[in-house]
C-alpha cells in the first residue's frame, strides 16, 4: 500500500475511508512520533489560502471539549490540506442505515450497501437501536443524548457548529459502549466575549443575540437528526417542514421534536434542557419523577397541581384506568388485607400516579406472582405502565413544568446539575 509522507509528524496512505462534498476525501493515515497514532486524514482540496485552516482552528477551540472529534494536527501543500482527526468507525448515518427496517429503501447503490455490509462487520450483530415496538432502544438513546450533549458543550463555549447533519456525527468506541462524537466544524463560528448573560463591552447586546439566532439553528438541525434516528432513517415531517409526524414515535420524541423544529426561534429549548429532557431520562429517573410528584399531590390534593393533572384524565387514560391494567393487578388493588392498603378512585388521574408510586416503593412486599406481572423494577414495572399509558410521563411532565419547575422537589429535574 502506498503511502504519502505529508511532514514528519502526518502520513497518509492511499486507503480511502470516505468521500465528502466539495472533492474532500477521507484517508487512512497516522499522526506524531513513532509509534504513531492511528488517524483519519481529511483532505481539502485548496483553492484558496484560508481553507481548511478555519476548520482546523475551529477544531483547537473546542478542544478537549466532550463529544466533539478530535483533530490532532494539520499539515498543506501547494495543493491540498490535510486534518489529521481522531478515527471513528463511520458516521451516525451510516449506522442508522446499517441496522434500519428501511435499508433496502435507503441504499442508493451497490457500491454503497458493500461499503455499509463491511461496516456491518466491525460493528458485530449486538447493535440494536430500535425496540419490538420500534421506540428508540437503550442504546440508540444513549447515542442521540451524546448528540445533544456535543452542542450543549460547544454551546456553552460560545461555538455553534452549522453543519449539523448524520453524516457529520461519528460513531466512536468499540460495540455496544459506543459514542457519538460532532466532527465537519468548516462552517463553525465562535464568539468573542467573556460574558453573554448580560450586555457589557465583552459581549454586546447584539452580539449575543447573533449568538442565540446561530445556536437555534443548530437547535432546529438536532430536530432533524433525532428524528432521523428514530425513523430509522426517514424524515417524518411535512413539507414545508412545518409539523412533525408524530406517528408511531414515543410522545416523549414528539413533544421534544416539535419543540426543536418551531417556526419561531424564540421556542426552541436551549441545548441544555434538550439534553434536560424526559425522552433522555431513563426507567428509574422517570418513576422517581412520578413519586414525586404524586407525593406533591398527595401533600395537597387542593392544589393547583392536583387540579391540573385531574385534567390529564382524558389525554393519557381515557376511560376509567382500572380497564387497562390486569384484573390480578385490580384484585391486589382492593385486598384489604394488604400492610399499605388504600382506596383508589379509577376515575381520577392523580390516584393513577399514586397506585404507580404505592407499588414501586412497596414492590418487595408484593406477592410474587404481582411482581412477576408488573416486572423486574425500575425497568420492568415502568414498561409495564408506559405500554398502558403511553403519554403518562410526558403529560406529567408538561404539568409539572408549566407550574412546578422551581419548587424544590422539582428543580433537579428541569435546573439541577446534570450528573443527578
Amino acid at each position: 500500500m502506498g503511502e504519502e509522507n505529508v511532514s514528519e509528524k502526518g502520513n497518509v496512505s492511499d486507503k480511502e475511508i470516505a468521500k465528502g462534498s466539495n472533492r474532500t476525501v477521507i484517508f487512512d493515515g497516522s499522526y506524531g512520533p513513532r509509534p504513531a497514532r492511528k488517524a483519519a486524514v481529511k483532505r481539502v482540496v485548496r483553492v484558496s489560502s484560508n481553507v481548511g485552516c478555519e476548520e482546523y482552528n475551529m477544531y483547537m477551540e473546542a478542544d478537549g471539549i466532550n463529544n466533539i472529534v478530535r483533530c490532532y494536527g494539520m499539515k498543506s501543500d501547494w495543493r491540498y490540506v490535510y486534518l489529521f482527526l481522531e478515527p471513528c468507525i463511520c458516521s451516525l448515518k451510516d449506522l442508522v442505515q446499517i441496522y434500519s427496517p428501511y435499508a433496502l429503501q435507503i441504499f442508493q447503490s451497490e457500491s454503497e450497501k458493500m461499503r455499509l455490509i463491511s461496516v456491518k462487520n466491525v460493528l458485530g450483530n449486538r447493535v440494536t437501536l430500535w425496540k419490538e415496538n420500534d421506540y428508540p432502544s437503550p442504546l440508540l438513546l444513549k447515542l442521540m443524548s451524546d448528540v445533544v450533549c456535543g452542542v450543549m458543550n460547544l454551546h456553552e463555549n460560545k461555538i455553534v457548529h452549522l453543519n449539523l447533519a448524520p453524516r457529520n456525527i461519528l460513531i466512536a468506541g468499540k460495540t455496544p459502549n459506543l459514542c457519538t462524537k460532532l466532527s465537519a466544524m468548516a462552517k463553525s463560528k465562535k464568539f468573542r466575549g467573556d460574558n453573554f448573560s448580560s450586555s457589557s463591552h465583552y459581549a454586546t447586546y447584539s452580539e449575543q443575540l447573533q449568538f442565540h439566532h446561530e445556536a437555534a439553528k443548530d437547535l432546529f438541525l438536532l430536530g432533524y437528526i433525532l428524528s432521523f434516528c428514530i425513523h430509522g432513517g426517514k424524515y417524518p415531517f411535512s413539507n414545508p417542514p412545518e409539523r412533525y409526524n408524530a406517528n408511531h414515535s414515543p410522545p416523549e420524541a414528539a413533544d421534544l421534536i416539535s419543540q426543536l423544529i418551531s417556526k419561531s426561534a424564540d421556542m426552541r429549548p436551549k441545548a441544555i434542557d434538550v439534553y434536560r429532557h424526559p425522552l433522555f431520562w431513563n426507567s428509574d429517573k422517570k418513576l422517581l419523577f412520578l413519586r414525586d410528584t404524586s407525593d406533591m399531590v398527595e401533600g395537597n390534593k387542593r392544589g393547583r397541581l392536583s387540579k391540573e393533572l385531574r385534567k390529564l384524565k382524558g389525554q393519557v387514560i381515557g376511560s376509567n384506568w382500572d380497564t387497562k391494567i390486569d384484573s390480578k393487578l385490580i384484585s391486589a388493588i382492593e385486598d384489604r388485607g394488604v400492610r399499605f392498603y388504600r382506596k383508589y378512585n379509577y376515575n381520577n388521574f392523580p390516584d393513577l400516579l399514586r397506585l404507580v408510586r404505592n407499588y414501586f416503593h412497596h414492590y418487595l412486599e408484593l406477592p410474587k406472582e404481582i411482581q412477576e406481572l408488573l416486572g423486574s423494577k425500575p425497568e420492568g414495572y415502568y414498561e409495564y405502565f408506559e405500554t398502558r399509558f403511553p403519554k403518562l410521563i410526558i403529560e406529567v411532565y408538561k404539568v409539572v413544568r408549566k407550574f412546578c419547575k422551581e419548587e424544590d422537589g422539582f428543580q433537579k429535574y428541569f435546573l439541577g446539575n446534570l450528573a443527578e
